[in-house]
């Protein structure tokens, strides 16, 4: 629903902290729209990601990740513009504090 909102508002960008995922984590899944690219922060899912990032593709944006596998809860994508611009977002999950991996977004 939130990625189909997304479309229908001409959101180029939607960054997600501890999004839905499968309980089955080798399936590397969670929600997806076909007019939407979705970004993880890893290559395998061994423990869940705490963001994923979804750019939109109908913009006539093209987007790339900069990092693989560096943290579960930190993900850079960067996105061309039809005009040669170059936009870097940060998604970035800063865990409270008695939680698994407290902070660990922020030390890299």
């Amino acid at each position: 629903m939130a990625l189909q909102l997304a479309h229908e508002n001409n959101i180029d960008a939607l960054l997600i902290q501890e999004p839905w995922t499968l309980k089955d984590l080798t399936a590397k899944r969670s929600i997806s729209h076909p007019k939407f690219a979705l970004f993880s922060p890893l290559d395998e899912w061994h423990t869940r990601p705490r963001v994923l990032t979804y750019i939109s593709s109908s913009q006539g944006l093209r987007s790339y990740q900069s990092a693989i596998n560096t943290s579960p809860d930190l993900l850079q994508v960067v996105i061309s513009t039809g005009r040669g611009r170059k936009i870097a977002v940060w998604n970035v999950y800063n865990a409270p504090a008695g939680s698994i991996r407290a902070g660990e977004g922020l030390k890299r």
